[in-house]
């Protein structure tokens, strides 16, 4: 493992607020591993980068190939499409760009390709900043997020509106569409996490567009019962606990909220989450897990985290189970998966095995951190930080694991998975993990900016920058997984039945 703030002129001196890989851009072996990332950021400016990883020592290297230039004003939220051949950017004036390659251009990895990048509509329907993005599946639509309180999924081959969705009450910080397009979700700081299904069997008044309804308002843990004795057997009234509130409210310091799926869509991982321990008020920072379709209370919660978490991203990538580590108790998975969160100024690495996260680094950025992305073969996390930098984190083969063959993996998962993108990971990381060094180097120069182009390497001094001497490879010891109550059950669209509820994430798929 390799960690490194690199050192370039990202967006000049403004924050870097986005970025994302291309979801096909990847394993070249006989040039080493390159990557397609886009950046969005305080300078109205969405920038193309090219991102090699050295094989021998796993060392990144960036180089600016492109910027695209429509935008007034600074651009929060920056999404390549699931099929790789649209970005999404959104903006603080209200404004979506869909951009697409030019005539002569492709959406892959090359010198041309950075710029070579054109707008093909713009989606105007937000009244404040847009502050997040999430593609369909099928790569057709939208759902954003903004600070005006809405959210409104857009039918991108139109360039139109479908539907404005009212129901939050505060700023929307963070959108996610479910791999299997059933659902979608929002996360808002009102304090609540809104669920939207899509109606079975039916379309919009025009016969094209799927209808939406907010399925469940996950905000407050429901009331339980204190009453030993019980209501049959006490002539005292049954009391119940004080609902306690699920996520941060308002006055959260952070512009973001990104929640995510998992990459087969068995569960879904909310961040800015708050815990309360048993009978005191002590209060931690955790993420919330819920299974697919169980949305009445999470499933499992990560505790011990010290400051709030603000966005949490997956590894695209299937591991097999690790033969030396015991079968998790609350994740029901014939795999693995590894996941990312962030902090406001750190990131923790964990996977749905272990009971403990594989690796925190902190101390990276003095300002917090906006957004994270793994590349398509997971040997890269990206993050972004509103000091103006970049930091990367780069495994060798095998480092996180045995990465699954597409005939062990289920066929549902098949069906989500796009199989030339795996199969390139799996020539890239099937290496045995027990042979790699789990080490970080890191760079212990400090930084300064002015005044140059982008993609420069700075010179030394910049006071902006953390130290990189002081950042650091934690392992915890803190337990990081545990099971509320049961999960409630699916609460399909048209469905009343109620099932045997599982005290386990299964990998539950929707097969459309």
């Amino acid at each position: 493992m390799k960690v490194k703030t690199v050192q370039i002129v990202w967006h000049g001196k403004e924050p870097v607020f986005s970025l994302d890989f291309h979801p096909a851009a990847g394993v070249k072996p006989e040039e080493g591993d390159k990557y397609l990332l886009a950046t969005g950021g305080g300078d109205n400016e969405v920038r193309m980068w090219e991102v090699s990883v050295d094989e021998t020592d796993g060392d990144p290297t960036v180089k600016h190939i492109g910027s695209l230039t429509a935008h007034s004003k600074s651009v929060n939220v920056v999404r390549f499409s699931p099929s790789g051949k649209r970005i999404a950017s959104g903006d603080d004036q209200g404004e979506i760009l869909v951009w697409r390659p030019n005539e002569h251009g492709t959406a892959g990895l090359g010198e041309e390709d950075g710029g070579n990048w054109r707008v093909a509509s713009v989606l105007r329907g937000h009244k404040e900043d847009v502050q997040d993005l999430s593609w369909s599946p099928d790569s057709c639509r939208l759902v954003s997020g903004s600070v005006d309180h809405y959210n409104i999924v857009w039918n991108v081959a139109g360039g139109k509106m479908e539907r404005i969705y009212e129901d939050h009450t505060h700023y929307v910080q963070g959108v996610g569409w479910d791999p299997c397009g059933k659902f979608f979700a929002s996360l808002s700081g009102d304090r609540t996490c809104r669920i939207y299904c899509r109606k079975n069997g039916r379309r919009g008044e025009k016969g094209g567009s799927p209808e939406f309804f907010c399925q469940q308002v996950m905000n407050k843990l429901e009331e339980e019962e204190t009453n030993e004795i019980g209501k049959e057997e006490s002539l005292e009234p049954v009391r119940k606990k004080p609902r306690q509130n699920l996520f941060h409210g308002d006055s959260l310091s952070s512009f973001f909220r990104r929640l995510a799926w998992s990459p087969e869509g068995s569960f879904l991982a909310v961040p800015t989450g708050i815990i309360r321990a048993p009978n005191t008020n002590t209060q931690s920072s955790t993420v919330f897990i819920y299974g697919r379709g169980h949305w009445k209370r999470p499933a499992v919660h990560l505790p011990g985290i010290g400051k709030p978490v603000t966005g949490v991203k997956f590894c695209p990538v299937l591991f097999r189970l690790q033969e030396d580590q015991p079968a998790s108790t609350h994740f029901d998975l014939p795999y693995r998966i590894v996941f990312a969160a962030a902090t406001l100024d750190s990131v923790l690495i964990y996977d749905t095995q272990q009971t403990s996260p594989l690796a925190m680094l902190s101390a990276m950025h003095y300002a917090p951190i906006t957004d994270m992305a793994w590349s398509p073969d997971g040997r890269c996390l990206a993050f972004s930080s509103h000091d103006g930098y970049c930091s990367m984190i780069t495994f060798k083969p095998g480092e996180l694991g045995e990465v699954m063959l597409s005939e062990e993996l289920p066929k549902q998962v098949l069906e989500r998975i796009p199989m030339s993108l795996y199969e390139a990971s799996q020539r890239n990381l099937q290496d045995d993990p027990r042979k790699a060094e789990n080490t970080t180097d890191v760079d212990d120069k400090l930084v300064r900016e002015k005044d140059v182009t982008p993609g420069q390497v700075i010179d030394q001094g910049n006071p902006h920058v953390a130290a990189m001497s002081t950042s650091s490879l934690v392992p915890m010891s803190t337990t990081v997984a545990e099971v509320a109550d049961k999960p409630a059950p699916d609460a399909d669209a048209n469905e009343t039945s109620r099932r045997v509820e599982p005290r386990r994430i299964v990998p539950t798929m929707v097969v459309e």
